[in-house]
C-alpha cells in the first residue's frame, strides 16, 4: 500500500534536509538512513530526494554543468599532478578524470551466453556460442594444435 503524497512544502522540506546531510559530506548510505528514519521513506524515495538535492546544488551555483565539469577537471589534475600526492590519492584523482571526459570502463558486463560450472570457452566456442566481445579473436578449432569441434579438449601445449 503506496504511503500519503507528500505536499510541495514536505518536498521542499526534505530536499534542503537531505541536501544539509549530503553537504555535510556524509555517504550516500548515511544520508538514505537518516532521512529514511526521520520522514519514514523507503530507501529509493530518499535517492528521489538525494537526486533533487543534486540538481538543485547545480543551479544554486548558477554556472553552466560544462564550466562546472571544468574546474573538477582542474582540481583532479592539480592532484595527479602534486608532488606530495599519495598513489592512492593519484589513481582516485584518475579514475575522476576518466569519468569527466567518458573514459571510464563499464561496470558491468552484459553476457549472452548461459555459463555453467563445467563449461569452458572452448566449449563455448565449438558449439558456436562466442560472446560478441570475442568476436575478433581467433578460433580455438583452427590450427594443427587447436581443440577439435565437439571433444572439449584443451589445445596440445607442445613438447619442449
Amino acid at each position: 500500500m503506496p504511503g500519503k503524497v507528500p505536499t510541495k512544502r514536505e518536498r521542499q522540506e526534505r530536499t534542503a534536509y537531505v541536501a544539509r546531510l549530503w553537504s555535510r559530506g556524509l555517504f550516500k548510505h548515511e544520508v538514505m538512513a537518516l532521512a529514511a528514519k526521520k520522514f519514514g521513506m523507503q530507501p529509493r524515495c530518499v535517492e528521489r530526494y538525494l537526486c533533487r538535492a543534486r540538481k538543485l546544488a547545480v543551479v544554486q551555483t548558477k554556472r553552466p554543468k560544462d564550466q562546472l565539469r571544468g574546474q573538477a577537471l582542474q582540481r583532479y589534475l592539480r592532484i595527479f599532478r602534486g608532488k606530495d600526492t599519495s598513489d592512492r590519492d593519484r589513481l582516485r584523482a584518475l579514475e575522476r578524470i576518466d569519468i569527466l571526459l567518458g573514459l571510464e570502463e563499464p561496470r558491468y558486463i552484459h553476457q549472452n551466453v548461459r555459463v555453467g560450472p563445467l563449461d569452458t570457452i572452448f566449449d563455448l566456442v565449438n558449439r558456436g556460442e562466442v560472446l560478441e566481445a570475442a568476436e575478433g579473436l581467433p578460433s580455438a578449432t583452427n590450427g594443427t594444435n587447436g581443440a577439435q569441434a565437439g571433444n572439449g579438449k584443451l589445445p596440445d601445449a607442445g613438447r619442449h
